[in-house]
């Protein structure tokens, strides 16, 4: 057995230390510079071995027709797991709330034991979990280069011929994956780099290197080359990624480091895991970032209303008819064709506070729906013309409710008192002189008298909370309170009905933002994206609305696909404006229903990426 088979299977398995001088010995028979091993290599994370950069021929010329052309390419030192990813350390992204649970998927209950390869999982999920341990998928040319070996062979132990005591593969037992630690690691001291498991690259299919239709090409040539597209997020003309090498249940032949199939990115197999890699020896998962307050000074407050040009524009266009919307027949569901009948008359989301980093001193416009958690977006982002709706009509009618009381409310203090039973006279009386011959009068007038009770207990609360400064409730903070106040009283918040599915009121506000030469900063869409795929008047609204790097789209998903029940009912993701823009224009590929415009469930799989805080993601942010 040669020699570094020896050091890298008995020694490493051992866990043992190799001194400076042997190292400084081995790369320099290995043919590497020892100058340069020095230099590039540095300590490897827990877990991970360093792999020295340099030149490899990949692919093979004998191999199979995706397998052609051989062909040069020169790759950066880099950092791999020594192991697959194993099903106990999957379980654990599960846990923390930022991987999708596997086993709500029918999959053998053999697949879920702990110390076995996971399984089972697309490409999509094995990228979310690399970042959630500060990784990322490998490339297609750093996986096999270091499945070839300090030889550069067709495996990482030299040229012998595979045998079950050197891979994992059809005919060998057990005939299911194995422990990812098990076996006599080989080349650059890594575990079942020629078998046990396929897995997933980060790089986009192509037939073949060269020679035929769709070929690689350029990108999977040269230095650092990343496959199709350069590996960007999008790649229009592909639709598959790359997943090397043999498997448990695949033939001898499948074990060469050149292997190599193309899967749809929603594939789930038995036989196909991964594993992570880094560019850098320091490891910074996103939850080890921690969230940074905008320092952006906040933007000037409005002083003019707007004009009678700018006001017909604002408010002049026509709005959704919610009478044809019924009710669905039961609380707390809703969809496409019909409307929850509970009234959320008031924010019931604990942890909006997450949002304030990222919306903070944006300005500009803003656009969402629901009730009073507008506000406090409103008030942190200083925004300075708003579009509020909602397709329950009773929101609609508590929002005008809320400005009558606001415009005759000097402070947050005397609008508190408001809602003591004792001042109710005093309110209805305020009412109905702000809507004195106002066709919504009498519902404005029954809904303060209906939920004075419910909202005077929520803003009291708010009130006293022993966590107020944290949570800088519009009502609490009177700077927020006077912010709302002053958009108020200038006439620059429209409050409408309106249903994101039809093609009046969302669109409407976003062409009257275009016109007004407003750029829209932020908007909330609660959890309705949930319930249904976006539809075209909702995209064509999103696409021409102006935004730019600041804006933001908040959202508070209730799905138990993202939920954490350590941390709160909701789960709370912001997005860049201009990444969500992106995403809604572009078809991606769902495999059988073939290409199709995405849902939020989509990319939220695809794009999500975890913070310090549980229950909370992130996808697509500019760096500010």
């Amino acid at each position: 057995m040669k020699f570094h088979h020896l050091l890298s299977g008995a020694c490493l398995r051992a866990g043992c230390r190799v001194s400076l001088f042997v190292l400084t010995l081995c790369v320099g028979l290995w043919g590497i510079s020892s100058v340069d091993a020095a230099t590039k290599c540095q300590d490897a994370p827990k877990g991970m071995v360093c792999v020295n950069g340099g030149s490899v021929t990949l692919g093979s010329d004998k191999g199979a027709r995706n397998e052609r052309a051989a062909h040069s390419a020169n790759v950066e030192t880099f950092y791999l797991d020594r192991t697959e990813v194993s099903a106990k350390e999957y379980a654990a992204c599960i846990k923390a709330g930022h991987c999708y649970d596997l086993y709500k998927v029918t999959i053998p209950a053999s697949a879920r034991r702990g110390a076995r390869a996971v399984t089972h999982v697309n490409w999509f999920e094995a990228a979310s979990y690399c970042r959630w341990r500060g990784k990322r998928l490998p490339t297609e040319a750093e996986w096999e280069y270091a499945a070839r070996g300090i030889n550069k062979a067709d495996y990482g132990w030299g040229p012998e011929k595979p045998t079950c005591k050197l891979a994992h593969y059809r005919g060998c037992r057990p005939r299911r994956p194995q422990a990812t630690d098990k076996g006599n690691p080989a080349g650059f001291g890594l575990f079942h780099m020629a078998g046990n498991v396929s897995e997933w690259v980060q790089d986009w299919y192509a037939p073949c290197y060269s020679g035929c239709k769709k070929a690689c090409g350029a990108g999977c040539k040269g230095a650092s080359p990343k496959g199709p597209c350069k590996g960007k997020t999008d790649c229009p003309t592909r639709r598959m990624k790359v997943a090397k090498g043999g498997a448990w249940n695949l033939r001898r032949v499948a074990l060469k480091a050149s292997t190599r199939k193309g899967w749809p990115l929603s594939y789930r197999s038995a036989s196909i895991g991964f594993r992570c890699a880094s560019s850098t020896p320091t490891l910074t998962p996103p939850g080890d970032k921690p969230l940074q307050l905008n320092k952006r000074p906040a933007p000037k407050a409005p002083t003019k209303p707007l004009s009678a040009e700018q006001l017909k524009i604002f408010k002049g266009f026509p709005v959704d008819d919610l009478k044809l919307k019924k009710l669905c027949p039961t609380k707390y569901r809703s969809g496409s064709n019909c409307r929850d009948p509970a009234h959320y008359v008031k924010s019931n989301e604990k942890r909006l506070k997450l949002f304030r980093p990222y919306l903070l001193n944006v300005g500009g416009g803003y656009i969402g729906i629901g009730a009073d958690q507008n506000y406090n977006f409103i008030a942190w982002a200083r925004s300075k013309i708003v579009w509020l709706m909602d397709y329950d009509m009773v929101i609609y009618w508590i929002h005008k409710m809320h400005r009558g009381l606001i415009l005759n409310a000097a402070n947050n203090k005397e609008y508190l008192a408001f809602w003591d039973k004792k001042n109710k006279k005093r309110a209805i009386a305020i009412l109905q002189k702000v809507y004195d011959g106002d066709k919504d009068k009498k519902m404005i007038l029954r809904a303060y008298r209906r939920y004075i009770g419910v909202l005077g207990r929520y803003f009291r609360m708010e009130w006293n909370h022993k966590d107020k400064a944290a949570r800088d409730h519009w009502l609490v903070n009177d700077d927020n309170y006077q912010h709302m106040r002053k958009l108020y009283q200038l006439n620059r918040i429209h409050a409408i009905p309106g249903d994101l599915l039809k093609k009046n009121s969302l669109l409407g506000a976003t062409k009257a933002a275009k016109k007004l030469g407003v750029t829209v900063r932020a908007f909330y869409f609660s959890n309705a994206e949930e319930y249904w795929n976006y539809p075209k008047t909702f995209r064509e609204a999103m696409k021409i609305v102006p935004m730019d790097k600041r804006t933001v789209v908040v959202r508070t998903l209730s799905s138990r696909r993202w939920m954490t029940k350590r941390h709160s009912y909701f789960h709370y993701s912001v997005q860049g404006g201009l990444s969500f823009k992106k995403m809604l224009q572009a078809r991606i590929y769902k495999g059988y229903f073939g290409f199709q415009y995405p849902s939020v469930r989509q990319m939220m799989e695809r794009h999500r990426v975890n913070t310090p805080y549980g229950g909370f993601t992130t996808i697509g942010l500019p760096t500010r």
